[in-house]
């Protein structure tokens, strides 16, 4: 195998990879829809200090 065939395989798999991200992430997009549609509640993540003084993140 040529280096230039290396190169173009490497180059089509990181195409491929950042494809599956994309759709990873309309797949979320898409599950947070459905929950809110089934009437959950979506509220960013809140940063607040507990009684300990550390800090803390939820989701409400």
């Amino acid at each position: 195998m040529s280096n230039l065939d290396l190169l173009t395989t490497e180059q089509s798999l990181v195409a491929a990879d950042e494809a599956v991200a994309a759709s990873d992430a309309v797949l979320v997009q898409d599950q947070i829809a459905v929950f809110k549609a089934l009437g959950g509640g979506w509220r960013g993540v809140e940063h607040t200090s507990n009684a300990h003084g550390s800090p803390a993140a939820g989701l409400h």
